[in-house]
């Protein structure tokens, strides 16, 4: 399992597709793991099977990437969605 937290966060825009390209090529080549701490909405919906989001300390909202960045039911997740994309 691979657990980094906003991996891309703190790095140059130049750099950041790179790195997350460099993630993407893991999982899909080893399979392992993926649990992402993120703000990138754009590489969440990407390169994941399951979406957690959460608000207030909790997890609001759970389920495909589809699903969640599509049509989300809790409303944290749906005033979080309005101010990034």
């Amino acid at each position: 399992m691979l657990l980094p937290d906003e991996v891309a966060s703190a790095l140059a825009p130049e750099l950041v597709a790179g790195v997350l390209d460099l993630l993407r090529d893991i999982v899909r080549s080893t399979g392992i793991t993926l649990l992402c701490v993120t703000h990138g909405t754009g590489f969440a919906r990407d390169i994941s099977d399951q979406v957690l989001m959460s608000g207030a300390g909790r997890i609001t909202e759970s389920g495909p990437p589809e699903k969640l960045f599509g049509d989300p039911d809790h409303e944290l997740t749906q005033e979080c969605l309005r101010s990034v994309l």
